[in-house]
Parts: structure tokens; sequence; C-alpha cells
């Protein structure tokens, strides 16, 4: 179970890692091709979609990938419900298009919120046969759906931004992808959920049983994405799109680690929740390795960021480099969280789950909106959400840990050792950088003293954690062939 929990991590976070890259490179060409304002509406329309989807799947996939080996009886009524439930949503959410265009004097926006509204119920066929992979535990399989799709969501999103169509560029992919992915993923399982009986009569047990994992996913995509319909009535227009260039540029880099760690480790603990020291010592050595891999990659994008936006934008986006500091510093506290969250499925515990996500939602876009109401700015928002991140993961970490028997300071501390390396290595390499003199050389000198300082850095004070993630890429690679035994 372990190796099979360590090779679907690392294939997923390797899979995500190609689709993020790809993601990654897609929003630099477009912070070159695009008006910063476009950024600005996309931000608006994301976070109103967020907040006005609060049904958005019902809780189901949770609760349906729980079901384990009883998958099968309940797929049919969890695909016909979520439809419904999806559509009712993106009903509710074509309807207040209009209304908000109005409100924040962008015309645009009501065309973004549709598209918003009709990939509601095309997404799920993709989402229920995704769940159908992962509950087997076939993460190979999920990887290469998320990489297929990632490049042609990019391409086109490229595409669509050449030819002028603005932020609604953003959202037309997507609507091509929920089709293409389904696809894929039906030839992959050939398995039709839409051909089983729905069952209405157990509609009611199904949303009783996914209430909190309903509160807890919007929670998720509320602290991700649902400021910004407050922030944008605080900031100017330009403010807004740098911070949300500055969120989402983290956030690619967190995700990988943040969804993957939470997709695998659901499935893995929950295989052996019953076994209380497995768990215990497997949550353990999770928190470190994810602490690890989060910080490195988030640590990285502060170190080289500054150079880079010189070198490449000329300081187009010079403002929303000091929020980038803030937020790559933060951010692998919710790689960390992620971790935690996990416990808590896997536990059962959706109630727990569902108000421990939604309090730190509610933290983080209360600091964010705080810091930007005091400071009227991209860093001063980051710095208020920070704060309020943190806040939630102590809150989190004195209710989840004590569930596997883990005292609260001894699993952050195992946390923190990463952090405080990678921390560090950012710290002393960008510093080289602003001594380098110009900025092509500044991004050499960052990103090889960042590379040499974060490994020795993690070898002296979290040594334990860079070996196991070490031994589970090599493992990894060698059952996939690509490295000899």
């Amino acid at each position: 179970m372990g190796e099979r929990a360590r090779h679907g991590s690392v294939w997923m976070v390797a899979a995500t890692g190609a689709a993020k890259a790809l993601g990654l490179g897609t929003q630099l060409v477009l912070a070159g091709l695009m008006p910063r304002g476009e950024f600005g509406i996309y931000a608006i329309a994301i976070s109103l979609s967020v907040l006005l989807s609060v049904m958005r799947d019902g809780g189901l996939p949770a609760v349906l990938v729980q079901k384990g080996r009883r998958f099968d009886l309940y797929a049919g009524s969890v695909f016909w419900l979520m439809l419904v439930i999806n559509t009712a949503t993106g009903v509710v959410l074509a309807a207040a298009a209009r209304p908000a265009a109005s409100f924040y004097h962008q015309p645009e926006l009501a065309a973004v919120i549709d598209l918003f509204a009709l990939s509601l119920p095309l997404g799920v066929p993709a989402s229920l046969l995704t769940l159908r992979l992962s509950s087997a535990m076939r993460f190979t399989e999920v990887s290469l759906v998320q990489v297929v799709s990632a490049v042609v969501r990019n391409v086109l999103l490229l595409v669509f931004a050449w030819h002028g169509w603005g932020a609604r560029s953003f959202v037309l992919p997507v609507l091509i992808t929920n089709l293409s992915d389904a696809l894929l993923l039906w030839c992959l399982t050939r398995y039709s959920p839409w051909s089983r009986p729905p069952r209405p009569h157990r509609w009611g047990k199904l949303l009783r049983s996914g209430r909190w994992v309903l509160l807890g996913t919007f929670a998720f995509a509320l602290g991700n994405n649902g400021a910004y319909f407050i922030l944008a009535k605080i900031l100017p227009n330009e403010v807004l799109a740098g911070y949300f260039f500055a969120f989402q540029l983290v956030m690619l880099l967190g995700v990988l680690v943040v969804s993957n760690s939470y997709q695998v480790l659901f499935a893995a603990f929950s295989r052996i929740s019953g076994e209380p020291p497995r768990l215990r010592v497997a949550v353990f050595n999770a928190l470190g390795a994810v602490a690890l891999v989060g910080s490195v990659a988030s640590m990285a994008l502060a170190a080289v960021f500054q150079p880079f936006e010189q070198l490449v934008w000329h300081g187009k986006w010079s403002t929303a480099g000091s929020a980038i500091m803030v937020l790559a510093v933060v951010w692998p506290t919710t790689t960390v969280v992620s971790v935690m969250h996990a416990v808590q499925a896997a536990a059962g515990r959706f109630r727990l789950w569902g108000c421990m996500a939604f309090l730190t939602a509610v933290l983080s876009i209360v600091g964010s909106v705080l810091g930007a109401w005091a400071g009227r700015s991209a860093f001063a928002a980051a710095i208020g959400y920070g704060v309020g991140t943190l806040l939630g993961m102590q809150v989190n970490a004195s209710y989840s840990l004590p569930l596997v028997g883990l005292a609260s300071r001894t699993a952050m501390l195992r946390a923190a050792r990463p952090w405080s390396a990678a921390l560090l290595a950012a710290a002393v390499s960008l510093g080289f950088a602003r001594l380098a003199g110009d900025a092509r050389a500044g991004l050499l000198v960052a990103a090889l003293s960042f590379a040499l300082l974060v490994y020795a850095a993690l070898r002296l004070v979290a040594r334990d954690s860079l070996e196991l993630v070490v031994s589970s890429l090599r493992s990894t690679l060698v059952s996939a062939r690509l490295l000899p035994r």
C-alpha cells in the first residue's frame, strides 16, 4: 500500500508538474500578450463564480470515493445527482451575469460568467470517470489525462488570446477540455455511469452525507479565488490585476503539491484508517515530504522572479514582485494543511474537514481584504492573506493531528524544517542575484545558487524528509524502467 501510494504521488506530481509547467509558460506568454485589465476582469468573474457555485457537485465526489468497493453501486446515483445540481447552479450563475457586469461597470464580465455557468454541467462526466480511476489507485492513467488536458487547454488559451477574445480566453478552453477529457477517460475506463439508473430515493442520503464535504470543497475554491469580488471595490483594476497575477503564479506551483497530495493521501489513508500505528507514521512522513516539495517549489519562484520579470517584461509586472515574495513564503502552509485534510476525510470526519476548510478560507479572505484596505496595494493584500492563512493552519493542526495521535507541535516542527531551509536558500540567492548587475546574470545566479543552497540546507536540517522524497522518486522511476534497478 505504501509503495502504491508513493508511486501514485510521484506520478501525479510529475504529471501535474508537466501540466503546471506548461500552464506557467502560458501564463508568462499571456502576461506579455494580454492587457493587464483583462486579468482583473477574469479575477472578478472567477471570484463571483466561486461564490455563486456554492452547491457545485454537492460534496458528492468525496462521498463516492469513501464508498470504496461499493463505488459501482452508487456511481449512477451520484452522476445524475451531480448533473442536476451543477445544471441548476449554472442557471443561477448565468442569471447573475448581467447584474454583475453592470455593478462592476465591466460589460465583458457577463460573457465570462456565462461561460463559467456552461462549464459546470459539462464537467460532470470527466469528474466521475476521474474518480473511477482514483478509487482504483490507477494514478498513472489519471496523470496521462491531466497532461493531455493541460496541453489542449493551454494551446487553446493562447490561440483565443491571440485572436483577441480577452478574458473569455481563460474559460473557453475549459469547455472544450471538459468534453475531450471525458472522451479520453471513457476510453481508459470503458465505464459509463450515465447508463446506470439514477435511483432518486438515494439522493437525500447522499446529500446529507456530502453536506460537510460540500462546505469544504466550496471553502477551498473560496479561499483560492473568493476575495477578488471584494478587492475589486477596494483596489484599482490595475492593482487588482497585479495581485491576481501574483496569486495565480504562486498557486500554479502550489496546486502541484496540494491537490495531488490530498488526492493520493486520502486514498492511501482511507485504506489504513483502521491501523492507527501505520497511519500515524504515514501522516508524520507525509508532513515532512509534502512540506519539502511545496517549500522548494514556491521558494524557487521567490528567488528568481525579480530578475526574470526584468528580463522578460521589463517592469510591466514589477508591482507584483513584492506580493509574490510574501505569497511564496506563506504558500507551503497550504501544502501542510492538505495532509491534515486527508487525515480528516480518511477518518470520515467530514464535518471537521468542512468546518476547518471554511474557517481557513474565511481567515485568508478577511486577512487579504483588511490588508488591501489598510495598504491599498498588492503587497498589503498578500501580507493580510499570509496572516490569515497561518492562523488557519494553527487551528487546523490543533484539531486534526490528534486524530492520529500526533502532537501538533511535533508535527509542525517536522514540516518547519524543510520550509526554513528553503526560505534561507531563497533569501541568500535573491541577495546574490541583486549583486549580479544585469537581469540575465541575476537570473542565472539566483537559479544556480538556490539549487545548491537548498540541497545543502535540506541535507543539514531535513535529511530524513529529503531522503524520503528522493527514494520515492527513484523507486517510481525504477518501476517505470526509466532507471536501472
